[in-house]
């Protein structure tokens, strides 16, 4: 869907470029750290979360991402409004992240 002439996209622009270089950082099989990224052990096994904090708009976005034996599988994207991360977004985490691991890995899960 094309941006409307009035819109500024900018902060959305600036703000998905922020991920798709992390994320391109972990296609290429380097890792990230905090304060990048950290572990959700609370998810999974190779389960992360990435952070993206938005300087214009001023909130804070989270990438939960899981590091399988040949991709990067997104399991969700979220703006974070509260100090934890919220038990509905861990549980379709979980869910996603084994149905990947059921599809895509087999008896790797």
């Amino acid at each position: 869907m094309a941006a409307r002439r009035d819109q500024d996209t900018t902060a959305f622009n600036q703000r998905s470029h922020r991920g798709g270089n992390a994320i391109a950082t972990l296609q290429r099989g380097e890792s990230l750290s905090l304060p990048e990224s950290r572990l959700m052990p609370s998810i999974g096994p190779r389960c992360h979360e990435l952070r993206i904090d938005d300087t214009v708009t001023k909130k804070e976005f989270r990438i939960i991402y899981y590091v399988g034996i040949s991709a990067i599988a997104i399991l969700e994207v979220f703006a974070k409004t509260t100090r934890t991360t919220p038990q509905a977004v861990i549980e379709l985490a979980k869910k996603r992240v084994r149905q990947y691991r059921e599809r895509a890995e087999g008896s790797e899960a």
